[in-house]
């Protein structure tokens, strides 16, 4: 009896927590992928890996880095997953160290929903589950690390404010800034989204007291000053900038109803997915918004709750993805996705749980089936194009140590229609060996803590991925030692074959080095 009682002790506040334990579980399933396999597998992934480790060892004397690479250490955006995988790199391996901080992404982005949604007021929390959905979207797949990372910094920065805005004070005021810095240096489109909505909610909150909006306000002041700075000295405000994106309203209109931001490895497949979700949430919505209208006395009223407020973070998040360009010139792309994916994902905090239990247990399983299922996806995506990852790392091993390399990529997505999983893959031939890559397109830009010496005479990044026809090859075999390819070009392989032997052929992968006369 006794033993009983014990036992009841215990499983009573664990019933109490099912919801908690269910998502948690959750949080444990969706990091299976990552440590499953190998490599994961991004566009952009290898080259944060590899430039993490040339910063990290770039005094390292066994290594050359320092002949063909400088080190660009302004306070611009883009540091963050620099230093946390540079950290990590002094503990584990490189391609550890890339699973500790895509784990880290993968709970932060899952905690930061269920934190926006208890502060604004659900109760329950129960559309968290929605935010599984979105972990794996094409930015994250896309390799866009630090983008990914600003994505939960936005989330806590808005819940944070929100919880803390009648009460702020220096504590809080720290903390609240300190968030917001981490998500300037981690990307400026969350960083810019998150000043935004917390500078108009505290207008509309507050309206007339002005205590409280120069309070809030002034904890944006410390990281406004770091964007001011990187404005001005990145030469934004003198940049080249694109027609506005609103000239392209009836498809960016299609793309946010198709949560095209998730779209990654299949389009016709994924796109079925993103529109089942696309309907869960606006059925929900469609709930909500009756919920909300009521009549009384020939008057129409609408309930507005605390939650409500999170409208204004959407409507300026879907203003500004109708608006601006998808580029702008030398500052980096992508801004319409970027967009996509932050409107879809603030829908979620309008979602009322006031539906009723029957109907939210409907809901609950309707939730899990389609995060279990949208994993299995891309479980599956991640197994068969790890079996392509092996297949073009099979000649790691052969190149040896500081050397010079350049890629050739022909077959630059194999199974992915869109993410080109091999375009940057060439940057596991040179991890833990000195090995430099000319294909290696953050070191050509100016927002990446790595750059190419301005001395150092090479085919442009352009060149090396998209236009080898253009490249000397007879003036590259004299300072580059080996050229992976993967893929078939004959014109282009024909002349490679004049300065350079072929050392390694596997399936689609071809490995040369520099011979002094060549091959025919």
């Amino acid at each position: 009896m006794l033993g009983h009682l014990t036992l009841r002790k215990y499983l009573i506040p664990l019933k109490k927590k099912r919801f908690e334990i269910l998502f948690g579980i959750l949080i444990l399933i969706y990091l299976v992928p990552i440590w499953r396999f190998t490599y994961f597998p991004s566009q952009d992934g290898p080259s944060h890996i590899y430039n993490t480790q040339v910063l990290k060892d770039f005094s390292n004397p066994e290594y050359e880095f320092g002949k063909y690479y400088k080190l660009n250490l302004k306070p611009f955006p883009n540091w963050t997953c620099y230093v946390l995988m540079m950290a990590f790199q002094f503990i584990a391996s490189p391609i550890i160290s890339d699973k500790i901080f895509l784990s880290i992404n993968i709970i932060m982005m899952a905690t930061s929903i269920y934190y926006l949604l208890g502060v604004i007021g659900h109760k329950r929390r129960l559309f968290s589950l929605l935010g599984f959905m979105y972990v794996y979207n094409f930015l994250f797949l896309m390799g866009f690390y630090n983008f990914s990372i600003a994505v939960p910094f936005f989330i806590f920065s808005i819940g944070y404010f929100w919880k803390h805005k009648e009460s702020i004070n220096w504590k809080s005021g720290l903390v609240l800034g300190l968030l917001l810095i981490a998500t300037f240096f981690s990307h400026p489109v969350p960083y810019m989204l998150a000043v935004l909505a917390i500078f108009a909610i505290s207008v509309i909150y507050f309206k007339k007291q002005l205590k409280g909006i120069a309070l809030n306000t002034a904890c944006l002041i410390p990281s406004l000053i770091l964007a001011v700075n990187y404005i001005i000295s990145s030469g934004m405000l003198t940049s080249k900038r694109p027609p506005s994106s609103y000239w392209n309203m009836p498809r960016l209109l299609a793309d946010l109803l198709s949560v095209k931001s998730l779209v990654s490895f299949n389009v016709i497949e994924q796109t079925k997915i993103s529109y089942v979700l696309s309907a869960f949430i606006g059925l929900l919505l469609i709930v909500t918004i009756i919920r909300k209208l009521s009549f009384k006395n020939g008057n129409l009223i609408v309930k507005l709750e605390d939650k409500d407020y999170m409208l204004v973070a959407f409507i300026i998040t879907f203003g500004l993805y109708i608006y601006l360009p998808d580029g702008i010139d030398n500052q980096g792309g992508f801004v319409n996705s970027r967009l996509n994916l932050f409107s879809s994902l603030l829908l979620i905090p309008l979602l009322s749980e006031n539906i009723g239990r029957i109907m939210r247990r409907i809901v609950l399983v309707l939730m899990v089936l389609l995060v279990l299922g949208n994993l299995v996806y891309i479980y599956d995506y991640f197994d068969v194009l790890n079996y392509e990852l092996e297949e073009y790392t099979a000649g790691v091993g052969t190149i040896g140590k500081n050397v010079v390399m350049m890629p050739l990529i022909f077959d630059k997505g194999g199974n992915s229609q869109v993410v080109q999983t091999f375009t940057h893959a060439p940057n596991y031939y040179c991890l833990d060996n000195g090995n430099i890559n000319l294909g290696n397109y953050e070191a050509d830009q100016h927002y990446f803590p790595i750059n190419f010496q301005t001395s150092f005479e090479r085919p442009t990044i352009s060149q090396v991925h998209y236009a080898p026809n253009e490249i000397d090859f007879a003036k590259l075999s004299t300072y580059v030692d080996y050229i992976v390819a993967f893929g078939y070009d004959k014109n282009i392989l024909d002349k490679v074959g004049k300065y350079y032997a072929l050392q390694l052929r596997k399936d689609r992968l071809r490995i040369f080095k520099k011979t002094a006369t060549g091959i025919s």
